[in-house]
């Protein structure tokens, strides 16, 4: 029986990623297009160059933050429907392989919790592999999101990332 602080976090946990999937991207947009009339306008203008600059990260395999994919909120995402991670054949870490999960949804959550976070242990269970989630090209092209996601270690689903 999970105690109700439990139940509390798993329902922060699923609420920040469901939110942050609906509103990170518009917030962000019409943020940045507010800030431009603003004594702050260098900040949208920043990122603008930032993400010129930046552009080709998700076709090159993304990048990754070991600390946000180790936050303990994604284990409480993972607890929160369950979402589990069943290995039942040892893979070798010196090869490449491609992992297929379907049907994912449009949000993919348990794919996102298994490949994109640490929150069902995945490096525990397969020490040597890196597991990056590959990801439309459409999500990493929107402002907010393409930052969450690649921070995830999330990339672009074309042959030039995989």
């Amino acid at each position: 029986m999970k105690t109700l602080k439990k139940q509390w976090l798993e329902v922060l946990s699923i609420s920040q990623y469901v939110l942050c999937f609906i509103f990170l991207s518009p917030v962000f947009s019409l943020l940045g297009i507010f800030l431009l009339f603003t004594p702050l306008w260098c900040f949208p203008l920043l990122y603008l160059v930032w993400l010129f600059l930046d552009w080709d990260t998700p076709q090159q395999g993304g990048r990754r933050y070991q600390w946000l994919k180790n936050c303990t909120v994604w284990k409480h995402l993972s607890d929160y429907f369950p979402i589990k991670l069943v290995k039942t054949v040892e893979l070798p870490p010196g090869r490449n392989y491609v992992l297929v999960s379907h049907p994912h949804g449009i949000i993919a959550v348990g794919s996102f919790c298994n490949f994109a976070t640490e929150g069902t242990g995945s490096s525990q269970q397969f020490p040597g592999l890196r597991f990056s989630l590959a990801s439309l090209n459409c999500l990493l092209n929107m402002p907010g999101h393409r930052e969450y996601f690649l921070s995830c270690g999330v990339c672009s689903v074309n042959r030039q990332s995989l």
